[in-house]
């Protein structure tokens, strides 16, 4: 995850082993194309880290998450960003899915034998806004062998990340991505961007739902 040919950025992903078995999947972007953004993107992701580990719902994480950015950017206005972020826990086990989003793209579902799909959720506030923004949690199950798409707004044809502008990336998945999630990664990857004078931070990560053995 960096701006081409300057090696930094804001973009990030993570993946969280949690108690029962369950995992969340964490993507997120930080305002900025330079070292305070990359800096900041390191320090948020292992906020977020922290708060998830700690056994806190995703709502939870990402208003605990929104209040540390926030108070970090009172301390030295100057320097204020703001980020958003996905923040999903699946648990294998029964194929549940918890989603929150402080104002990041939605994750997109791709059923095995289904057409794909943008998982419904609240938008919500991007974090470092207003330390008394709320953010709720949809849950939903899923068949076995679902593919589970999130990324940042560097992958999109337009300025704008909303669900209009991910039909390039449900028609890419449509009518089934392949086995291989590595080749999947490098089509979506492949995708034409919106130019910029640098270029966009990109970060993707993709999961898939296996049944259980």
């Amino acid at each position: 995850a960096a701006t081409s040919g300057v090696e930094i950025g804001g973009d990030f992903y993570d993946v969280v082993q949690l108690a029962d078995g369950r995992v969340a999947l964490v993507i997120g972007d930080v305002e900025g194309h330079n070292l305070i953004a990359a800096s900041l993107m390191g320090r948020l992701r292992m906020t977020v880290h922290a708060y998830a580990r700690e056994g806190h719902g995703p709502a939870e994480v990402m208003a605990r998450a929104n209040q540390w950015l926030v108070d970090l950017n009172a301390n030295d206005p100057d320097l204020a960003l703001f980020a958003t972020c996905c923040f999903v826990v699946v648990n294998p086990a029964t194929r549940e899915l918890a989603v929150c989003r402080a104002g990041h793209p939605p994750a997109l579902l791709v059923p095995p034998n289904g057409q794909p799909e943008v998982l419904d959720c609240d938008a919500g506030l991007p974090l470092g806004v207003d330390g008394a923004a709320e953010y709720s949690t949809t849950q939903t199950t899923v068949e076995p062998s679902s593919l589970l798409v999130l990324t940042t707004d560097g992958l999109m044809l337009a300025d704008s990340a909303d669900e209009q502008h991910l039909i390039s990336l449900l028609a890419m998945l449509n009518p089934g991505p392949a086995d291989d999630l590595e080749l999947l990664a490098d089509d979506l990857l492949s995708l034409p961007r919106r130019q910029t004078r640098r270029g966009d931070d990109v970060a993707l990560l993709l999961a898939r739902v296996d049944p259980e053995p």
